[in-house]
């Protein structure tokens, strides 16, 4: 880094050159970083403190200009030109503040949408194992069925196991659809969701790590 005399003279014949305000971040940067953030603070401070740049404050930013000489009509012309320089300026720190504020208040929808949607997602997922608990338990009460039956109701039995295993199928499938959904906003791996959730045993070849 340059020295303290050097940022102080440098920042003057900067600010002098381009005759426009700044912030003390886009002097750093067209000064492209030569010296450092305390540096060109405290050489902004002291050139502010011998009255060669003034400062106007805009909320939390701070923007700097070049004291212009008083030589009459020319003096007058460029303290107007000036102005309307500094009001562009905070202006434009105004309008970055807004997006700054309208993309954390977006963030926060959207946070508040994924909640929500992980909310009834959580939901639909208890709903449906329920279902393939009970669709289980079916199943099995039919494997464990020992009584003699006709070629009809073995037919029937084997129908209705045939049609209760392909809707546990479906709705574990469709269990597992919502469990992604959730993942793509979800900090964490798929076993601590499934644990989160509780969903326990077979998740159809899914890795929960």
């Amino acid at each position: 880094m340059s020295s303290k005399n050097n940022c102080k003279e440098n920042v003057l014949k900067y600010m002098i050159n381009q005759n426009r305000p700044y912030s003390a971040n886009d002097i750093a940067q067209n000064l492209h970083n030569e010296f450092s953030r305390a540096a060109l603070q405290k050489a902004l401070d002291e050139l502010v403190n011998e009255n060669k740049i003034r400062e106007k404050v805009y909320g939390k930013q701070k923007v700097y200009s070049c004291v212009q000489p008083d030589d009459g009509a020319s003096s007058s012309v460029s303290c107007k030109l000036n102005e309307l320089d500094f009001k562009t300026e905070e202006a434009r720190m105004k309008l970055h503040t807004l997006e700054a504020e309208f993309k954390l208040a977006n963030d926060e929808l959207k946070k508040l949408e994924n909640q929500l949607t992980a909310e009834v997602a959580l939901k639909q997922i208890s709903e449906l194992e329920e279902d393939v608990k009970r669709l289980e338990g079916e199943i099995e009460s039919l494997s464990k069925l020992e009584v003699k039956v006709n070629e009809t109701q073995e037919s029937e039995l084997t129908n209705k196991h045939e049609k209760l295993s392909k809707e546990h199928r479906k709705r574990k499938a469709m269990c597992m659809d919502i469990v992604h959904t959730i993942l793509e906003n979800y900090p964490k791996n798929i076993g601590f969701l499934l644990d989160e959730i509780g969903i326990e045993g077979d998740t159809d070849g899914v890795a929960r790590s």
